[in-house]
């Protein structure tokens, strides 16, 4: 099954058919084995060779949220997690040839809020490009993780047929973690026919972010010691330096099984905040960049002015403020740096900064917040260049200090 990539246009073609061929598009997703359409579209091409359905599409990623326990609080809320990451396409192409009517042609597509370089095919599937990965679609080879934090893997899945009559015929991709060459944990990404969700799927090595969320997670006490630092400088738990990757789909020509293998850099930090970054890559997937080095974080203000009345307050001798302030809130910025990398993975950052979702996680605070890019500028650097790679990135929170939603 070919995957759509709505931040780039994707055209259906009319083929052989007369002019005022008719193309329908059904959006939804698969619950079980029954397609639920949320929209359909009909769609007349006149003259027309082409039709871009993307625009269609982009409309009807839905929100979705994930349900938490509030320590501070004691109660549970609601997390918005983002559009949601995949969508179910069908589409039937109707029409006549010299006047004759013809079979319908129908085409079945998975959608995400990606996109195609310009250097790309036109509507270029990414499907074999994601089978040879095992279904891996993170932009680099190498990933850099903070000790003791998790490594979060985001895989789609999108060469099955869902909807009968075609086969449900699945093969795991299986996750080994391995450090100085010992097996340390192995999972698996199945996706299956609950719905069209499951074949795009985040697996964590582990259940939590940080040890802090841990302690909340489990709706502990957290005892902030230095003792307690102490240990975690000197201890790191869940320590990987190499990911292995294996679906049976993915051979080479002579039928041999092919791995993918990343590698993985742990940093530890003691100086500075460290701050990850998720952000919606090319193929419309979640992807984590670490910052770890220093920060800088700073606000500005917005505000509204009137002139008061103030001449019984003036007269009876009181303090007066004759320009009254009124509307007044702010908006808080940071300036990130990456620390130290290797030339590997400036493609990630160059899809951070082409990215249109952006979530930063304290990891000492253990708080989300959405974040707009504020750089507009990427040098890519070299080590030829550069000797050391550093990047910084200038942000700015998404929503206003004090909270006026209404």
């Amino acid at each position: 099954m070919s995957l759509i990539l709505t931040r780039s246009p994707f055209y259906i073609r009319r083929e052989d058919f007369d002019d005022g061929a008719v193309l329908t598009l059904d959006i939804g997703n698969v619950d079980g084995f029954d397609f639920n359409i949320f929209k359909t579209y009909t769609l007349n091409f006149r003259s027309k060779l082409f039709i871009d359905i993307s625009p269609l599409i982009r409309d009807w990623f839905e929100t979705t949220y994930e349900y938490k326990f509030k320590p501070s609080v004691g109660n549970n809320y609601y997390v918005d997690k983002g559009q949601k990451n995949i969508v179910y396409v069908r589409t039937t192409l109707d029409g006549n040839i010299s006047g004759v009517a013809q079979t319908s042609i129908e085409a079945e597509y998975f959608a995400t809020d990606g996109y195609l370089y310009d250097t790309d095919s036109y509507n270029e599937d990414k499907s074999d490009f994601l089978t040879k990965n095992a279904y891996y679609t993170g932009s680099s080879d190498t990933i850099y993780k903070l000790d003791d934090s998790n490594i979060r893997l985001t895989f789609l899945r999108t060469n099955n047929e869902i909807i009968p009559p075609f086969p449900l015929v699945f093969s795991p991709t299986t996750i080994g973690y391995y450090n100085k060459g010992l097996l340390v944990q192995e999972t698996q990404f199945l996706p299956d026919d609950d719905d069209s969700e499951t074949f795009y799927e985040t697996v964590s090595n582990l259940d939590y972010d940080s040890y802090k969320d841990r302690v909340f997670i489990d709706e502990g006490t957290l005892e902030d010691s230095k003792c307690l630092k102490s240990f975690f400088r000197q201890f790191s738990l869940n320590e990987i330096d190499e990911i292995i990757l294996y679906n049976s789909n993915n051979v080479n020509s002579t039928g041999v099984p092919v791995t993918k293998k990343l590698k993985v850099n742990t940093i530890s930090e003691c100086k500075y905040p460290p701050y990850r970054i998720t952000f919606k890559n090319k193929l419309g997937a979640d992807e984590d960049l670490w910052f770890f080095k220093k920060s800088s974080k700073s606000m500005t203000t917005t505000k509204e002015t009137f002139k008061a009345n103030q001449f019984k307050a003036k007269n009876a001798g009181q303090v007066v403020r004759a320009n009254q302030e009124y509307n007044k809130n702010g908006e808080e910025s940071m300036t990130l740096n990456s620390g130290f990398v290797v030339e590997e993975i400036n493609e990630s950052f160059k899809q951070l900064m082409l990215s249109e979702e952006v979530t930063l996680y304290d990891f000492n605070n253990n708080v989300y917040s959405a974040i707009n890019i504020e750089s507009s500028e990427l040098e890519y650097k070299t080590v030829t260049n550069d000797k050391l790679i550093n990047y910084t990135i200038d942000i700015k929170f998404s929503n206003p200090i004090i909270n006026n939603f209404v």
